[in-house]
């Protein structure tokens, strides 16, 4: 089991990170899970440079169903999806949602998502937080 000091030294509470071996790690969440209007092709909505520990905080979150974690309960996500980008996004690269309004790009070559040509992710169907 990994220690909370051991933790610390991988999650660096930076956007961008550089590994030992180079590759360059950036971390996205989608901004219209935040937005109070449905309209995703609003200016506002689009993808949002988050720190490495925000988005592993959203990302262990999406493993669990938002009803259950609501009410106190711990029960797997059955509407979560993740989908490997590496053709895209670099080797080792991704996109989750939680099947409802939560989803994170995580991109390995430096870029951006709408670089990576990926915006149109946040134009997926999202439900009203209740992915149950």
């Amino acid at each position: 089991m990994t220690s909370i000091g051991n933790r610390a030294l991988v999650l660096t509470g930076h956007h961008t990170v550089r590994t030992a071996d180079g590759t360059v790690l950036r971390f996205f969440l989608g901004r219209a899970r935040a937005q109070a209007h449905a309209n995703l092709s609003h200016p506002t909505c689009g993808w949002e440079p988050v720190a490495d520990f925000e988005f592993q905080h959203a990302y262990e979150n999406a493993l669990f169903d938002p009803q259950g974690l609501k009410s106190g309960e711990l029960r797997a996500n059955a509407h979560r999806i993740q989908l490997p980008l590496d053709a895209l996004a670099g080797a080792g690269g991704f996109f989750w949602s939680d099947g409802a309004d939560e989803a994170g790009i995580m991109t390995t070559n430096g870029n951006t998502p709408g670089e990576c040509g990926l915006d149109h992710l946040t134009d997926l169907p999202r439900g009203s937080g209740d992915a149950s």
